[in-house]
């Protein structure tokens, strides 16, 4: 089962809103690191992506983002001793290739090179509607217990 959080704008959208007090904590930390509560009303978190992300940060994984900007955004304190590690593909010399071969794009290969990691992964994707498509169309193909994505549509 592909997991995760994602902001309003997805085709899928969830039908219901998965709440918790910890779920509700995190929207509460988000809307006031943005300074918008509106963003934090339309984000939408699966019963399941809080587990997994935190198995993770437990077990170690990867994090994988589309943009090193998201990387370096991420709280080193918080990976730090957790044998997580963070990864980026999109600026890879060989996505670059690939991508230019196949006639896609670089996020879409991207992904395909993230999922090809082994172990638990953390898919955080900004607004990257190829990156999106591409996970939705390989899901439909292949089980994917050990992914969980984040995602900012647009």
């Amino acid at each position: 089962m592909l997991r995760g959080i994602a902001a309003e704008g997805t085709r899928r959208k969830m039908e219901a809103t998965y709440t918790t007090p910890e779920v509700n904590r995190i929207l509460q930390k988000v809307a006031a690191e943005v300074g918008d509560d509106q963003l934090a009303s339309s984000i939408r978190v699966s019963p399941t992506a809080l587990t997994q992300i935190k198995r993770l940060l437990n077990y170690g994984g990867t994090i994988i983002t589309d943009t090193t900007m998201i990387s370096a955004g991420l709280n080193e304190r918080l990976l730090s001793g957790s044998g997580a590690r963070v990864a980026t593909f999109i600026n890879d010399p060989g996505v670059v290739q690939l991508a230019e071969q196949r006639r896609a794009t670089r996020a879409e290969i991207a992904v395909d090179m993230g999922l090809a990691v082994p172990g638990i992964k953390l898919m955080v994707i900004g607004s990257a509607p190829a990156a999106i498509n591409r996970l939705l169309v390989r899901r439909q193909y292949e089980p994917m217990n050990d992914v969980c994505v984040l995602a900012a549509p647009t």
